[in-house]
């Protein structure tokens, strides 16, 4: 019993919208009423129905699950702590069962929460995550089981206005308007073995799977210049390791050019695909700028970066000079930038210069 709350790890995960509200997101025991199911709907008087949980598929006791509630500014938690659920097919969800340290990242650029978690599973399920594999662990025995496989799981959701009936786990709570989230079917990032019958582990799952470190997905190092929509690249163990694993990896951005020794994170992006960002701020921007009579000749091209630099800083775009000498022209100094179908800046032109006015002799 000892290792039991290790294994709970209720430690919440929380993150801010731009209104100042709170979400928060924490595994438990199902408290609410057995077999509640839940139904989204855009809105009250809407005959259509968005997500649907199932009765059948609703939690019971016992059912260890990801719970998430609202919170604003003063504390207040909105309308209760509900079921947290993917969608496991058009229009059906399901609850989102035995999340081991879960961690929560979100952009708000995006409105794009991305969950990362560890489970167990009875058997392999190879690239697909299939909830009816899962080690569904007993609190008052979780060392009977001879084979288990550790899995690192990802998906993602968007907070979206809903009206929602069911699914409540703590009272109070009612029916009603509210944000919410509803999860991408998941995806296995990794998985191993972790108990084997007749190996020294396998008396039972170790401790280390109960209380797994909080972990923001995998830290990946490039090993190569970006190439078209790709990077090679090693992932980086806990001690800052490389794992001597070279992978291709899909490059979700083409704004921003990953080169050779960036740090990068793996994560989803809005339709579910798997691939990296770099970490900014390892790196400066290029920085363009003119001063005096002559046109500064530099430019930028997103395709055709420095090694050292990555973006670009326009200083101006444009200015004027004048000598302050009668007789001398004044000059006009232009950039231009062109953009892609996406509307991301993809080059900066060098200075063009003209004439705005001529001056005069004074007498």
């Amino acid at each position: 019993m000892g290792n039991i709350s290790l294994h709970v790890n209720r430690k919440p995960e929380m993150f801010r919208l731009s209104n100042g509200d709170s979400f928060i997101l924490f595994p438990d025991l199902w408290l609410g009423t057995d077999n509640s199911g839940m139904i989204y709907k855009r809105d009250e008087l809407s005959s259509t129905l968005l997500y649907t949980l199932n009765n059948s598929d609703a939690p019971v006791k016992k059912d260890r699950i990801l719970l998430c509630g609202r919170i604003n500014q003063q504390g207040v938690l909105y309308n209760g702590i509900r079921t947290c659920c993917y969608i496991e097919s058009t229009g059906i969800i399901k609850p989102l069962r035995e999340i081991i340290s879960p961690s929560v990242l979100y952009d708000s650029k995006t409105n794009t929460v991305t969950l990362w978690w560890w489970t167990n599973f009875t058997e392999d399920p190879g690239s697909d995550y299939d909830e009816s594999k899962i080690y569904l662990i007993d609190e008052e025995d979780f060392s009977s089981t001879t084979y288990v496989i550790r899995a690192l799981c990802c998906s993602n959701a968007n907070v979206n206005p809903y009206y929602i009936t069911g699914g409540v786990s703590h009272d109070p709570a009612t029916d009603g308007n509210d944000l919410s989230l509803v999860f991408s079917f998941p995806k296995i990032i990794d998985k191993r073995v972790v108990s084997v019958d007749g190996a020294p582990e396998g008396l039972g799952l170790p401790i280390v799977d109960f209380s797994c470190n909080n972990y923001s997905g995998p830290i990946y190092f490039s090993m190569e210049n970006q190439n078209g929509n790709t990077v090679r690249a090693e992932r980086l163990n806990l001690d800052g390791s490389l794992s001597g694993i070279l992978e291709t990896l899909t490059v979700f951005s083409t704004a921003y050019k990953i080169r050779y020794a960036e740090h990068l994170l793996l994560s989803l992006d809005s339709n579910n695909n798997l691939g990296v960002t770099a970490i900014k701020g390892s790196v400066y921007p290029r920085i363009l700028s003119g001063y005096g009579s002559t046109a500064d000749t530099s430019t930028w091209d997103i395709n055709n970066q420095e090694e050292t630099y990555h973006g670009v800083q326009v200083n101006s775009w444009f200015r004027m000079y004048w000598s302050g000498v009668s007789g001398d022209p004044v000059y006009g100094f232009v950039r231009q930038a062109k953009y892609d179908s996406k509307g991301t800046l993809v080059y900066v032109s060098a200075e063009s210069r003209y004439i705005v006015m001529n001056t005069g002799l004074c007498t």
